[in-house]
């Protein structure tokens, strides 16, 4: 970053020229040497989230001596640990909570001076934002492998603000990774919610007034003995040639030559359009008609369920009334029978990690699993007779999935919230109003 393009009042510094030590790690290569379950916190590029902070479950270990010898890849509390090999720019700032520390020669430590005019959380993001990001894909123009040296890390050019202003900015940015972070642990509960839903509405089911049954332990003698195990007294067995009016392969073939960008085309659906219980209908291609209207076995109507075959095996989804009229690709189009099955029951329990473990009985190959129709006519559900208890299952399941896709939306919608803070306010383009008549001690938290 030149001074030119310096926002008006800050200055830049070079980061070496502010920094009491920037070094890497070492990777222990002593006979004999293995990581371990415990011991001195070993820190490796994985071990790194993109999010800025610590793996737990990523972090290994090594003993005390062995720490002891890599003096030079120490790491000390407060130090801004940087990835500069392979995966570029994940960084965190190391704790007090995870000494003692050693890192690898992936990750630069970066110790900043206590005199140095930088709040270590505002570099913390500013090594991360726009202004590094295209200094390091300049550095990488000729490189064959992204890394940058030691020698790049001190040169890299910071455009600072007042002391007031960065710490400002810095609050800004961990507000939103906050809200980011408390967003992504109420999906993960809501998910947590779920299987636990799945599991428990799968083998128990709900009453004629809408409770969940108690379980085959607590009350036996609600349920009986199947091909399945034990299942609800007034549930069947069935399979899904049984429940279904067809069971086909959508076109197997060549299709490119089909494809148009004709808007009245026929919209065409490959595996990758199947998610679990929904399609991604943004990615989808188009044929023409004439294809379609030639294809009249592989020609979709709303409520078919869409079954992978290969790939993300197994996975399953209903067609909805919306999309009108489509076509598909090696897809299992299965066909219920509605007087007696709900479709969305039976995509989310093929969707289910008990649909999903059983289904894998019925996969076959030996290098490349996939299902074929027939196996997958002979694969057995646990069907309610009632369609009111198929109906009130899918209703509770699907209401907690619209929670989880909200936070989910909210998560995007957070990030897209901060990439555009980090843009605005890093680079100078919209200014924080501090009180800078107030003393800020020079501390590196």
């Amino acid at each position: 970053m030149s001074e030119h393009s310096c926002p008006t009042g800050w200055q830049v510094v070079r980061l070496g020229d502010v920094c009491e030590i920037i070094t890497k790690g070492t990777t222990p290569n002593h006979r004999g040497f293995e990581y371990q379950s415990e011991g001195v916190t070993f820190v490796k590029i994985e071990s790194i989230g993109d999010d800025g902070k610590f793996i737990p479950e990523k972090l290994t270990h090594i003993d005390k001596k062995c720490h002891n010898a890599l003096k030079r890849s120490q790491i000390r509390a407060n130090d801004l640990l940087l990835s500069i090999a392979g995966a570029l720019g994940r960084r965190a700032i190391a704790s007090a909570a995870l000494l003692p520390a050693n890192t690898n020669q992936a990750v630069a430590i970066i110790r900043l001076r206590q005199d140095a005019p930088i709040d270590l959380r505002f570099l913390n993001y500013f090594v991360v934002g726009p202004q590094i990001r295209h200094y390091i894909e300049r550095i990488n123009v000729q490189s064959a492998q992204a890394n940058i040296s030691l020698a790049n890390v001190n040169d890299f050019p910071i455009a600072i603000p007042s002391f007031n202003q960065q710490r400002k900015i810095a609050k800004i940015l961990t507000t939103v990774d906050n809200l980011i972070e408390k967003t992504e642990a109420l999906i993960a509960k809501y998910q947590a919610i779920k299987q636990g839903m799945m599991h428990d509405l799968f083998t128990r089911g709900v009453d004629e007034n809408g409770h969940l049954r108690p379980s085959y332990e607590e009350a036996p003698e609600l349920y009986k003995q199947s091909e399945l195990g034990w299942i609800p007294r007034e549930w069947k067995c069935d399979s899904l040639g049984s429940i279904s009016t067809s069971m086909t392969n959508g076109f197997v073939g060549v299709a490119t030559p089909f494809y148009t960008d004709d808007g009245t085309g026929i919209p065409y659906l490959y595996g990758n359009n199947v998610r679990i219980h929904t399609l991604d209908l943004p990615t989808k291609v188009r044929v023409t008609r004439q294809f379609h209207e030639s294809q009249k076995k592989s020609q979709l109507q709303p409520g078919d369920m869409l079954t992978v075959q290969s790939g993300h095996i197994g996975t399953s989804a209903i067609v909805p009334a919306s999309l009108g009229e489509a076509n598909c690709h090696a897809l299992i189009i299965t066909k219920l029978r509605r007087e007696k099955t709900d479709p969305a029951f039976v995509s989310l329990y093929c969707n289910s990690p008990l649909g999903m473990q059983r289904m894998s009985s019925i996969f076959v190959g030996s290098t490349v699993k996939h299902i074929n129709v027939k196996e997958f006519k002979n694969f057995f559900l646990p069907m309610p007779t009632s369609c009111y208890e198929q109906t009130e299952m899918c209703g509770r399941l699907e209401s907690v999935s619209r929670s989880i896709e909200g936070e989910i939306h909210q998560v995007i919608k957070l990030r897209e919230i901060k990439s555009g803070l980090m843009q605005d306010l890093l680079m100078g383009k919209i200014r924080v109003k501090v009180d800078e008549s107030e003393e800020v001690a020079h501390d590196p938290c």
